[in-house]
């Protein structure tokens, strides 16, 4: 059942620091390329990334999000059990912001593993800064 409770700017940061995890974890792998032309399929993703990099960057910084943002916003929001459309207009900006600098973290990540498939990444969004996994656990090597 979907919630009507305001969100208090820490459940916000909360509820987009989960979507980035959930994000870097769906796109940490990075682009493999699979046709016979590796170098030019890398190149148009690279492409790409950066020409979503501008469009986020766009959208972020005159706070007019596309109808893509909005709707990944709600999701987001659903996902936590929390009505969108039912948070005042100022939380529902915060919110959509917020799903646009998980975005633009993402093509970042994109942008870096088509360089390096192997170090950590680490986004220059202070609100997805954290301390790297601990993987002492991961072997015994």
């Amino acid at each position: 059942m979907l919630e009507t409770t305001v969100l208090t700017k820490p459940q916000v940061q909360g509820l987009l620091q989960q979507a980035f995890q959930d994000m870097e974890r769906s796109a940490g792998m990075g682009f493999i390329p699979t046709g016979p032309c590796p170098d030019l399929e890398i190149a148009e993703q690279r492409d790409i990334s950066k020409e979503r990099v501008a469009s986020l960057s766009e959208q972020i910084a005159s706070l007019s999000f596309s109808p893509e943002i909005t709707v990944k916003a709600m999701l987001v929001a659903g996902r936590a059990g929390i009505q969108f459309h039912d948070q005042p207009q100022a939380v529902q900006f915060d919110i959509m912001q917020g799903v646009a600098r998980v975005e633009l973290e993402q093509a970042r990540l994109m942008l870096f593993r088509l360089d390096d498939r192997i170090t950590p990444f680490k986004p220059l969004d202070a609100l997805f800064a954290y301390a790297p996994p601990d993987v002492s656990d991961v072997c015994a090597c």
